[in-house]
C-alpha cells in the first residue's frame, strides 16, 4: 500500500463549522516560475533559462523570491503562515482556519515540519515551476525566502547538488546582503 504524503491534521474554520481532518504539506513557488506547459514539448532546461530571463529583467538585483504555501487533499491553498514574502493584502491560513493539530500526537502543528513534494517536469506530469527542480536538482528548504538566479544556474550548468551547510550559508548570506 502507497504511504500518503503529508501530515494529518485537525482543525476548523475560524468562522465555526465542523472539524476538518487534511492531509497538509508546504509547497513553493518563485516569483515568475508558475507557467503552465506541456513537458513533452519542451524540455526543462529551456523553461529554465527562459525563467531566468523573464526574473533577470523584473529583479535586475538577481535576487528572487520564494512563497510558500499550505496545501493538502481537497483543500484550498493558503499563505503558509511566517513567511516573510506576504504579499501586501493577502492572508495566510491561520487567517481562515485554527492552528492544525497533529492527528498522530495530538501535538500543535510545527509549520517547518510540513514535507516538501518534489517538482515534478517529465512526460508523464508537470508541476507549476517543476522545471526549476526537474532542470537543477535543487529545492528550497522550507521557509527559505528568497534564491539567487545565478545560483540556480550554477547548479544546472555544473549539475552539481550542493550541501544544506552550504545552501544556510547562502540563505545567510542573502539574508545579510538585503538589510
Amino acid at each position: 500500500m502507497k504511504k500518503k504524503f503529508g501530515i494529518e491534521c485537525d482543525f476548523r474554520l475560524r468562522e465555526g463549522g465542523p472539524p476538518r481532518r487534511k492531509r497538509l504539506w508546504a509547497h513553493w513557488e518563485i516569483a515568475l516560475a508558475p507557467i503552465y506547459y506541456d513537458p513533452q514539448e519542451t524540455t526543462a532546461e529551456k523553461l529554465l533559462h527562459d525563467w531566468a530571463d523573464r526574473a533577470s529583467e523584473s529583479f535586475p538585483n538577481g535576487i528572487v523570491p520564494i512563497s510558500w504555501f499550505v496545501d493538502g487533499e481537497n483543500f484550498k491553498v493558503e499563505l503558509l503562515p511566517g513567511t516573510m514574502q506576504v504579499p501586501e493584502g493577502h492572508r495566510d491560513f491561520l487567517t481562515y482556519y485554527t492552528h492544525p493539530r497533529r492527528t498522530d500526537t495530538g501535538e500543535r502543528l510545527r509549520w517547518i515540519d510540513l514535507p516538501v513534494p518534489d517538482g515534478d517536469c517529465n512526460h508523464e506530469m508537470a508541476s507549476k515551476g517543476g522545471y526549476i527542480q526537474e532542470a537543477t536538482g535543487w529545492k528550497p528548504s522550507i521557509f527559505q525566502s528568497l534564491v539567487q538566479i545565478d545560483h540556480l544556474l550554477g547548479f544546472h550548468d555544473t549539475t552539481e547538488v550542493r550541501g544544506a551547510k552550504e545552501i544556510s550559508a547562502f540563505q545567510l548570506s542573502l539574508n545579510e546582503a538585503l538589510r
